[in-house]
């Protein structure tokens, strides 16, 4: 069954559109996209928990909302690749602590890796982009589960990307990875869908002006792709309370 469906985002009115209240999770919001909806997101008035191994990003980010008064976030530096079942249950019980729900889950933080023929790929980096591609966002949807369930409309927002059902060659674990991501948000709503009123679904934006596209993509030029911002109506409504028909869904952005 293809889970696949265009977001009609252009068509979709997000200047009004307020998050107040809301507590929200974003994964590798220091930067690229992550930092476009973090900033877009505390200016509606969503309290934003910035997760992200770059410390001192995180504090420029933070000082630059503090100063817009936005709502003020939350820094959680946090190294994804060192996220294991032991270590989180200290993260998730500070988030119980501090807000007893989480609204919504945004798993934006990525890993490249390499590309390389299947038989010579590093297997230290193949390990590090599955752990941050696949495997964290497992663990963190595991065990925010509750969070989730405590909110009205708890939302998870995974990212995917062409690579997931497209694979071309030499794109190894990042393409590997992504399928598995898809397969995992297909899961947890097959699992979910009919006992807990949370939505589960996948976003791909598409090629966008990130400094991950630049690495992927070095003769490319920059305004091939569209700048985050320019897209970042299409996370806003995705993050919104949907239809039903978007659960489950992998939303295409462009």
């Amino acid at each position: 069954m293809d889970n696949t469906i265009k977001l009609p985002w252009q068509e979709f009115d997000a200047d009004a559109l307020r998050f107040d209240d809301q507590v929200i999770l974003i994964t590798g919001a220091a930067g690229g996209i992550g930092s476009t909806l973090t900033k877009q997101l505390a200016t509606r008035g969503a309290t934003v928990i910035m997760l992200d191994k770059k410390q001192r990003h995180l504090e420029k980010l933070y000082d630059e909302l503090c100063s817009e008064n936005a709502t003020e976030p939350v820094m959680l530096p946090t190294d994804l690749t060192q996220v294991n079942a032991e270590n989180i249950n200290a993260l998730v019980h500070g988030l119980e602590q501090d807000f007893g729900r989480l609204d919504a889950l945004v798993h934006n933080a990525a890993e490249l890796g390499t590309l390389a023929p299947l038989d010579q790929y590093d297997l230290q980096q193949w390990n590090t982009v599955m752990q941050v591609n696949l495997h964290a966002p497992y663990l963190l949807t595991r065990e925010l589960l509750p969070l989730l369930q405590n909110a009205n409309n708890g939302r998870v927002l995974f990212t995917t990307t062409d690579s997931a059902t497209r694979p071309s060659a030499f794109w190894g674990a990042y393409a590997i990875a992504y399928a598995g991501v898809e397969k995992q948000m297909s899961l947890w709503h097959e699992e979910l869908e009919n006992t807990t009123k949370l939505h589960f679904s996948c976003i791909n934006p598409g090629a966008v002006r990130t400094a991950m596209r630049r690495l992927s993509h070095p003769g490319e030029k920059s305004e091939e792709s569209p700048d985050p911002i320019e897209i970042i109506p299409a996370y806003l409504q995705a993050l919104s309370v949907m239809d039903s028909k978007y659960r489950g869904k992998t939303l295409l952005v462009r």
